[in-house]
């Protein structure tokens, strides 16, 4: 009678099979990770596209953008620690879901409301004629995103919304629009 011998994997076989394993599922995991950052910052796209219709359709009703929080009706000049209107703490959100002119509000994706990442969208109304900007144009609004998570600088697929002598680099994608 032959016995045969059962044969276990060798503590090579098992440290390789472990170390395989490992490197897939760290490759998997990095593609998730990127695959969250990129939906994350359409996500934010959308809003600031979102927010451009609404500001739109407010200008439409009102002849006007909404006011800034801090706006004094002559050039501002902007601080950046507070100054600027976020969905956190500005009043521009309410007024255009006041007025119908968006249904609801919009929150970086990163946090819920009252959170701190609401002050990575950031908005404000600037008076005809700021920075040297076309007075005939009337006023005009800034919106941007000061971070994005799939850039380093400027994001590929931002307007860079300039005009006279404002520098709104501070964003990585910016836009904006005048009254006229």
């Amino acid at each position: 009678m032959r016995y045969e011998h059962n044969r276990g994997f060798t503590l090579i076989e098992v440290l390789v099979s472990i170390s395989i394993i490992a490197l897939l599922s760290s490759v998997i995991l990095s593609a998730t990770n990127s695959a969250r950052r990129n939906a994350r910052d359409s996500k934010r796209i959308a809003s600031i596209r979102e927010l451009q219709i609404g500001l739109e359709i407010y200008l439409t009703s009102n002849h006007r953008f909404p006011d800034s929080d801090n706006e004094s009706g002559h050039l501002a000049f902007i601080d950046l620690n507070g100054k600027w209107d976020t969905p956190r703490d500005g009043d521009f959100l309410k007024d255009l879901v006041d007025s119908k002119s968006m249904q609801g509000h919009v929150f970086d994706p990163l946090g819920g409301p009252g959170s701190a990442e609401q002050d990575n969208l950031r908005y404000y109304r600037y008076p005809a004629g700021a920075f040297g900007c076309p007075e005939s144009r009337g006023a005009f609004y800034v919106l941007g995103i000061v971070d994005m998570e799939t850039s380093k600088g400027t994001h590929p697929l931002s307007p860079n919304w300039t005009c006279g002598t404002a520098d709104f680099g501070e964003f990585e994608f910016v836009v904006g629009g005048f009254e006229d």
